[in-house]
């Protein structure tokens, strides 16, 4: 639950921009980090589209990689197989 609400609220930070379409493999869901002065700025893609034949749009969010659990270990009783690696 924590880690939803915190999502949301990184997610408030919105961010919209134009880029060379030579970024066209861009797609929503795509994590970037974008430079912009001394700052960096790490952000999640919701959508692209062509503003023109040599430019596209893209919209986005904040991105915070700290709040990714990558690995849970199952609960007991969870239901869930483990495996007993050497």
């Amino acid at each position: 639950a924590d880690r939803t609400l915190y999502t949301a609220w990184i997610g408030r930070m919105q961010y919209r921009f134009l880029l060379p379409v030579a970024f066209a493999q861009l797609e929503p869901a795509d994590v970037i980090t974008v430079a912009a002065g001394d700052a960096s700025y790490r952000m999640r893609i919701t959508s692209t589209r062509l503003a023109s034949a040599s430019v596209m749009e893209v919209q986005a969010v904040a991105d915070d990689a700290s709040i990714v659990d990558f690995y849970s270990i199952p609960a007991e009783g969870s239901g869930l197989l483990t495996a007993n690696l050497p």
